[in-house]
This record gives structure tokens, C-alpha cells and sequence, in this order.
């Protein structure tokens, strides 16, 4: 079709090539390829010269006006994105860190918050489902932009009534007996929590009692408070305190910090960056 506009729209089939970049004899094939597959002529002569058929103006002036209309709508989103406070931003993660960057976002559109895991939105944002992404994993894709925000250590919790009358200490995390005798929720596989502190306990992952493999730390907490077993969460995660908790920090020399990014596309270079989206 664009052939066949350029051709209307110029004074001759040597013009119409010049715009198209194409030689006259592709104008002239492509012109008689689209007029085999339509019921009517699209030309007429008068003279020697080639004119529409009144069945060529009437398909002309129906794609002119379509042509128009999607100009239109082209002139209104360019409006829309000179004006970012026009624009909405759809950002997926979890709940817990939803909570903690709420008061952080910097952006005048509308930002819209959904919660899901941290994989759920890796594929949701590499899908063009989600705009914004933050996560602890980072998308193997030239598309996708990503920028680290923080990184904290971790903590092991666990249920007074698991500990039998012994005292949570880091001598008694690095024991090889708690570590392979007690019950354990691990988070999601392959578990990088828990591999790093069998790696640096020297214990084989698959001595470990594992009850559950959990991609939700708030999950994860309540299987802890039911007495399910112990577990490693990010050490700055927010949880009811309990008396019937213990909490104990994991020396970084264990398990090393978790970092989390924000992930965007490339199409919203222009819109957003890491360190204009969100302050930290």
C-alpha cells in the first residue's frame, strides 16, 4: 500500500521511486502485484497517462483517511510522552519491598503497583507485561536495563521450640548437627541461601530436612512461626516480632549479602532511570 500512495501522491512514477528509494521498474511491479490481488483495476488511462479507476480513488481516499486517523493518534501519545505526568508505569515485586520503596518512587506519572515474585516479574518485564521490575535476579537481556538499588545481609530465624533448650548463637549455626538435623524452609531453588552455608559448612545440600521450598518471605515467616522450621530471610525483612522467635545475623563470610535491581526496557530509557525513579 504505501507503493500505491506514493505513486498517487506523486507527479509520476519516476518521483514516486525517488521517494520510495526504489528503481521505476519495482514501482511498476509492485503496483501490478496489488492490482492482481483486488477484484477492480486501481488505474485508468487518460491518454498515455496512468489515473485512478473509480474503484483506485475510492481505495485511495479510505486509506487516507485511515492514514489520517493514525497520525492523529501518533500526534497525541508524542504529546503524551513530552508529558510524563500523563504517562502510567505498570512495576511489579513483591510485597515486602513494595512496602519499602513506596515512599521512595520519584516519578510524576501514575505508578502502578503489582505484586508478584521476584521470577514472575523477571519474565512479566522480558514480556513487555510490566514496565519496572526490581529483583534479586538479574534477566540475561540485551533489552532490559539493570541498575543495582541495595544489597543487605541475611538472618537465620527459627522457633524457640526447635532450638530443644539450646541458646541461638553463631557457633551453633555453624554446627554441621543443627544444620542437617533440623526441619528447614528453604527460599525457591536452587536455594542460594542455604547452598552458600552448605558450601561454607562443607555439608552435603542434600543431608538438609527440608519441609518446604518457598518463593515468599512473608510465607515463609508464617511457616516459621507454625513451628515448620527454620529459615534464612534478607536481614532487614519486616515481620511481627515474636517471643517465640529467635533471630541471629549471618556473618557476611557465610552467605554473602542480597542485592536487588531495578529492571527496565530499554524503550523507557528516555522515561525513567534507576536513579531518578527511585531515591535510596
Amino acid at each position: 500500500m504505501a507503493t500505491f500512495t506514493a505513486f498517487v501522491e506523486s507527479d509520476n512514477i519516476n518521483e514516486a521511486a525517488r521517494r520510495l528509494g526504489i528503481s521505476q521498474p519495482a514501482v511498476s511491479v509492485q503496483l501490478k502485484r496489488l492490482e492482481e490481488q483486488l477484484p477492480l483495476p486501481l488505474f485508468t488511462f487518460q491518454g498515455k497517462k496512468k489515473v485512478l479507476s473509480h474503484y483506485g480513488r475510492a481505495l485511495y481516499d479510505k486509506i487516507y483517511g485511515t492514514l489520517g486517523k493514525v497520525n492523529l493518534a501518533i500526534e497525541e501519545v508524542n504529546k503524551q510522552y513530552a508529558d510524563p505526568s500523563q504517562i502510567t508505569i505498570r512495576l511489579g515485586c513483591r510485597r515486602e519491598i513494595i512496602s519499602r520503596i513506596a515512599d521512595r518512587i520519584r516519578f510524576p506519572g501514575t505508578v502502578e503497583m503489582i505484586v508478584m515474585t521476584g521470577h514472575d516479574a523477571n519474565l512479566k518485564i522480558a514480556n513487555n507485561e510490566i514496565d519496572v521490575a526490581i529483583s534479586d535476579s538479574q534477566p540475561n537481556s540485551t533489552q532490559i536495563i539493570s541498575k543495582k538499588l541495595f544489597s543487605e545481609g541475611t538472618r537465620l530465624v527459627i522457633h524457640r521450640s526447635l532450638l530443644k533448650e539450646q541458646k541461638l548463637t553463631e557457633k551453633l549455626i555453624r554446627s554441621e548437627s543443627f544444620l542437617t538435623e533440623t526441619p528447614s524452609i528453604i527460599y525457591r531453588v536452587p536455594a542460594p541461601f542455604m547452598t552458600q552455608w552448605c558450601e561454607h559448612s562443607k555439608v552435603d545440600f542434600r543431608r538438609l530436612k527440608i519441609k518446604a521450598i518457598v518463593e515468599d518471605w512473608s510465607a515463609i515467616m508464617k511457616m516459621v512461626e507454625a513451628q515448620m522450621g527454620f529459615s534464612i530471610v534478607p536481614e532487614k525483612f519486616p515481620h511481627q516480632d515474636s517471643k517465640n522467635l529467635c533471630s541471629i545475623p549471618i556473618p557476611k563470610t557465610v552467605i554473602e549479602e542480597m542485592s536487588f535491581y531495578i529492571l527496565y526496557t530499554t524503550a523507557l530509557r528516555r522515561l525513567i532511570t534507576a536513579e531518578k525513579f527511585l531515591s535510596f
